[in-house]
């Protein structure tokens, strides 16, 4: 799997050390964490990171908004923020660099995956113009169709073994002996197929609960189909409740 390039500007030691352990968890690579826009401006050159993380209240004569101006002129991507600050003021001109999120400390590991997904989505929806990202897929009650060449091919949903992340923006499906690309985000892959009954185990995995054949608790992985695959920090605790056992 191809990880998003993240870079971040952070000036605070204790939320810069949460960052990078939760950026870590979620599978993101951090290519870059600077606490000033004046040392973060001597790296970007030789960086192409897919998206950038922003604290608005920065050490230094600029801040993340006088920052985030320069990027959207030079090295266009996706911007998020992060601050502990809530004035009206400050977000209206934050808004004025047309952010992708705006998210309050202390980060939230799932908020924090669904804004980068989701701006990750819409920046590729801008970049090719495109109506959607899933094109001409088509949706059915309990099955759907994933362009494959020139075809629809249809999947049915309860027969789906297990989804996962396969290379920069794209999902593999997995049913018995047929797979299928999509282009999107595991996010909105489990959005679009609600209220199928698939469940997020792991940043990298939707699941289909019908084809669990063991759960090993002390290495925190799931059988699925004979396919082993690991439960993430993030969802074990939505994982177990969701389970009965005797």
């Amino acid at each position: 799997m191809t990880s998003v390039r993240i870079f971040a500007v952070e000036d605070d030691l204790i939320h810069q050390e949460n960052l990078r352990m939760t950026l870590d968890e979620l599978g993101y690579e951090l290519i870059g964490l600077e606490s000033s826009a004046e040392s973060a401006l001597k790296r970007l050159p030789a960086l192409k990171p897919d998206l950038f993380i922003l604290d608005i209240q920065l050490s230094g004569k600029q801040d993340g908004i006088d920052l985030a101006h320069q990027i959207n002129a030079s090295w266009p991507s996706p911007i998020i923020y992060v601050t502990s600050f809530q004035d009206a003021q400050t977000y209206h001109r934050a808004q004025t660099t047309q952010p992708f999120a705006y998210l309050s400390k202390p980060l939230n590991p799932i908020s924090l995956q669904s804004s980068i997904e989701s701006a990750l989505q819409h920046y590729a929806y801008q970049e090719e113009t495109k109506p959607s990202v899933w094109g001409s897929d088509v949706f059915l009650h309990g099955s759907f169709f994933v362009k494959v060449g020139k075809k629809l091919i249809k999947f049915t949903s309860s027969e789906v073994r297990w989804i996962e992340v396969s290379g920069n923006r794209y999902c593999k499906v997995v049913s018995g002996d047929r797979q299928a690309h999509v282009r999107a985000s595991l996010t909105e892959v489990q959005q679009k197929l609600a209220p199928d009954p698939f469940l997020r185990v792991h940043r990298s995995y939707l699941i289909n609960p019908h084809f669990i054949e063991a759960i090993h608790e002390a290495e925190q992985w799931v059988s699925v189909d004979g396919q082993q695959i690991p439960i993430g920090k993030t969802y074990r605790e939505d994982f177990f409740r969701s389970i009965r056992r005797l």
